[in-house]
């Protein structure tokens, strides 16, 4: 019988989350241009909502909490993907696709700093949660654009409104600020803010926790070969 949450299954579903986000955050914007990125990127977003919700583990209370809170998410994916047309109101999916990368997000986070050894699955999750972040934020700036249009201004027209956002979040989660796209309602300028502020603390915090962890191990290591 085959265990869907070994080791090594998780480092392919981290791997298959990977590809599927190197299509939204690197090719899409190529499509843009010749066409076909709102294609790809319906399909690059289906496999990491199916990706993540096998990173979740082995509860199934857990997986199916969150394959319900990703339901509106997922039929809006599908149905724009098959006919081209979205059939539920703008809202519901954001918020269906924000809730659900915060859950993944919390969960795999505790798995992190629940794991008593540094091992490459733990330097894994800890990208996979990064890039996670990146997505939520996204989906956070476009439910404001949805409620406050004109929250950010977009200045050439080569940026497509597709991906704009995740495009943004994640050049402001690296601090890297090209400044193509900026907010411009204070709100908008308070969560781009507070972005970059969670892109810092979660590097700073997080790898100086691994490589503490590690040291620890390496030093416990020695001790008991010594001994």
């Amino acid at each position: 019988m085959i265990d869907f949450h070994s080791e090594k299954l998780k480092r392919l579903y981290f791997f298959g989350f990977l590809l599927s986000a190197f299509f939204i955050y690197f090719t899409a914007p190529i499509f843009e241009r010749i066409g076909g990125a709102s294609i790809f990127m319906s399909s690059s977003f289906i496999f990491i909502l199916v990706f993540s919700l096998l990173s979740l583990g082995n509860n199934k209370k857990v997986v199916l909490s969150a394959f319900l809170i990703s339901i509106p998410v997922l039929i809006t994916t599908v149905s724009f993907l098959i006919f081209g047309e979205n059939y539920l109101p703008r809202a519901l999916p954001l918020a269906s696709g924000a809730a659900f990368f915060l859950y993944v997000i919390c969960l795999n986070l505790t798995q992190i700093f629940n794991r008593k050894k540094v091992n490459l699955n733990i330097i894994l999750d800890a990208i996979y949660v990064y890039l996670l972040i990146g997505i939520f934020w996204g989906f956070l700036y476009n439910i404001l654009d949805s409620l406050v249009p004109g929250s950010f201004a977009v200045h050439n027209g080569l940026i497509d409104p597709i991906n704009k956002f995740i495009y943004f979040s994640m050049v402001t989660l690296t601090t890297l600020g090209y400044g193509d796209i900026t907010p411009v309602t204070h709100f908008a300028q308070s969560l781009s803010t507070l972005e970059a502020m969670t892109g810092q603390v979660y590097m700073t915090v997080l790898v100086g926790y691994l490589v503490g962890e590690r040291l620890y191990q390496k030093r416990v290591e020695d001790e008991n070969f010594f001994n």
